[in-house]
């Protein structure tokens, strides 16, 4: 979820393919070593933000509960993190290509224009992205590991927004990977950009991401063009 402005080694949609195809575009990308993965006692760059902090704390204390496992998504208390409900999207990898979103927060849901519980993250997204986007959310769950991005949107009111997200794995009663709980902190900017028409969010420009190793490994570096 929210990872449109994302192509890990993939071709970066262009602005038209992003309005034709998908709720954002992608104009721009930081291709100065753009990933950069974290360990799991080394997260202080993202654990300033408060949504992605608590959501920390509450999936670690249920991963030490279980014994340096991922935690299960039925031991994961909505209590825990009731402060950060609106800022929260609980998703299950039904299929490779299906990220089923069983639950967006009020304000995921505010920025997006409603209808994202429900959906299919991949069906969000710009088609040209879709492939490498799924990946994300197959290598966070079969790895598993955890996952971060910084980026930029331009909103519906052609305003500026940054987004910075966490998505961690859960279990299934079987102790499988498949479910996912995510963060979404956005912080707005005051200026207005003229070039939005069209679109109801645009990608503008993607900061960083990385994986977060969760003590399971992290996920293959892209090959080298």
């Amino acid at each position: 979820m929210m990872l449109n402005g994302f192509a890990e080694g993939d071709r970066v949609c262009s602005e038209a393919d992003g309005k034709a195809n998908g709720r954002m575009s992608s104009t721009s990308i930081n291709r100065r070593n753009p990933r950069q993965d974290l360990q799991s006692n080394g997260l202080q760059p993202i654990l300033g933000v408060r949504t992605l902090n608590e959501l920390w704390q509450a999936w670690h204390g249920q991963f030490l509960a279980a014994g340096g496992r991922v935690p299960k998504k039925t031991d994961m208390r909505m209590q825990t993190v009731k402060t950060i409900l609106p800022f929260l999207v609980i998703s299950e990898r039904v299929s490779p290509t299906n990220i089923h979103i069983r639950l967006a927060g009020s304000q995921v849901e505010e920025l997006l224009g409603g209808g994202v519980t429900g959906a299919n993250t991949l069906d969000l997204s710009p088609s040209g992205q879709r492939d490498a986007i799924a990946r994300v959310y197959a290598y966070i769950a079969e790895t598993p590991a955890g996952f971060y991005i910084r980026e930029s949107l331009l909103l519906r009111d052609n305003k500026s927004s940054r987004l910075e997200a966490m998505i961690l794995p859960m279990a299934d009663s079987d102790g499988m990977a498949r479910y996912y709980i995510g963060a979404y902190h956005f912080g707005r900017n005051s200026y207005q950009v003229e070039d939005a028409a069209g679109a109801q969010i645009v990608h503008r420009q993607f900061d960083v991401f990385g994986y977060i190793d969760l003590g399971f490994g992290l996920p293959p570096q892209p090959k080298s063009a």
